[in-house]
Parts: C-alpha cells; sequence; structure tokens
C-alpha cells in the first residue's frame, strides 16, 4: 500500500504547491515546509529501502 502512496506523492507535491501559491497571500514558508517535508519522506524512503535490501556488494575491478 505504500508503494502506491509514493507513486502519488509527487503529484500530490504538484498539486499542493500549485494551490499554495494560487491563493490571494500565499505563505511561503508552508511551502518550504512541503517540499523539507517530501525531501525527508524520499530520503527515510530509499533509507528504509537499502537497509533492508543493501545493493551487491560484488566489486568490479577494472582493467586498465
Amino acid at each position: 500500500m505504500a508503494a502506491e502512496i509514493l507513486r502519488f506523492l509527487p503529484l500530490i507535491l504538484y498539486w499542493a504547491g500549485g494551490w499554495m501559491l494560487q491563493q490571494h497571500a500565499p505563505r511561503l514558508d508552508f511551502l518550504y515546509y512541503l517540499v523539507a517535508s517530501s525531501t525527508v519522506i524520499g530520503a527515510v524512503t530509499l533509507g528504509t529501502i537499502f537497509a533492508f535490501r543493501p545493493p551487491n556488494r560484488r566489486v568490479l575491478t577494472l582493467s586498465g
């Protein structure tokens, strides 16, 4: 279920940011909070994914 919500997160953020800017007196601090919280959500999501499924540890040597 979380994957479906995260799939629509950019659309939700775009819609919410556009709505905030269309207000009569936009509060840019709320827009800042929206961007900051979306960055935190993205970082926590990636951190959780890599914590439970780390990338391959194989080291490919380069010739040359």
